[in-house]
């Protein structure tokens, strides 16, 4: 049968489960793809109008912003900003340090999806410049985060978020937690070329991403919350390939950043990222999903015969 760019059954079964969540609170989202509308970024903006969210998609608009002052006010008028795997590290890095500057002057909140733009010498948000892909499952470093709300792990606190046609994961191959980079790590690679290599690390604004700099990546401090979650690089770069529990997750990490306050890097709202015992997670704007629902949701989709075919180009 033709792989055609749809879903399916399982992607439907997800978004039954974003949709039963309700009470969330809408946050307005700019997406960045190098494409407009197309089968690279169309089922996570679905993902996101799904969970409630108003998404604008801008495909390769704001390669420039160093030197477009409308572009910047225009970007930081929005809740979040989400930089997608099918972005390239080119169109943000041009006359550093300038444009890398601009980036981190941005005071709307950030997700970075792929490795590629973030390394040492192009935004700079770690120490390393490389990246690495592979089979890889993650590993929750800390359970009790509001992005892992709902979301069952193992007795090692590990998951594979990614579906089964998705045989690799882009990521930042570096032993972070022996590194001088100063983001919360939040979930690790388990499997990767390098031990404790970052899979999702949030930065709080509040210190540079990193100790330490070079003439051509200096170290910067970002102006507001930076989040990286390594999604979207398992098929073709760009294509939704979470499962339905890493789209809940995705969702809470969403969530989580457009209500974060800068200093509160553990997740519980008092702002002062100490992960203190008995703290109340941060209220994040949706309800947080149940995977008991979702994985309820999908078996009876696969009960129905469904099965999920994504875009395989």
């Amino acid at each position: 049968m033709k792989k055609k760019s749809i879903l399916g059954i399982m992607f439907l079964a997800t978004m039954m489960v974003l949709g039963a969540a309700g009470g969330a609170t809408a946050a307005t989202i700019i997406y960045l793809d190098n494409d407009a509308a197309d089968a690279h970024n169309a089922d996570w903006v679905t993902a996101l109008e799904g969970a409630g969210h108003t998404v604008t998609l801008a495909p390769k608009q704001y390669e420039d912003i160093h030197t477009t002052p409308a572009d910047v006010t225009f970007l930081n008028s929005f809740d979040l900003i989400i930089m997608g795997r099918h972005t390239s590290s080119g169109d943000y890095d041009d006359d550093r340090p300038t444009e890398p500057d601009a980036w981190h002057a941005l005071t709307a909140p950030m997700i970075a999806m792929g490795p590629h733009n973030l390394r040492q010498n192009d935004l700079g948000f770690f120490s390393v410049h490389a990246t690495e892909n592979g089979d890889v499952t993650m590993r929750v470093v800390d359970p009790s985060h509001a992005i892992f709300a709902g979301v069952p792990l193992s007795p090692s606190n590990e998951i594979d978020i990614t579906i089964p046609a998705a045989t690799a994961t882009d990521y930042t191959p570096m032993d972070y937690a022996a590194s001088t980079d100063n983001g919360l790590l939040l979930a690790t690679v388990v499997g990767g070329a390098t031990a404790n290599s970052p899979y999702i690390v949030y930065f709080d604004g509040s210190q540079p991403f990193f100790t330490g700099s070079t003439d051509a990546a200096p170290a910067r401090t970002p102006a507001a919350p930076r989040l990286v979650f390594y999604a979207g690089g398992g098929i073709t770069d760009g294509d939704f390939d979470l499962t339905a529990d890493g789209t809940t997750m995705f969702i809470n990490a969403v969530n989580f950043m457009t209500g974060a306050a800068p200093g509160d890097g553990d997740g519980d709202g008092d702002g002062d990222g100490d992960g203190g015992t008995g703290e109340v997670a941060v209220p994040v704007a949706g309800m947080p999903v149940t995977g008991a629902i979702g994985l309820g949701l999908v078996a009876a989709a696969c009960a129905l015969g469904g099965s999920m075919i994504l875009r395989k180009k």
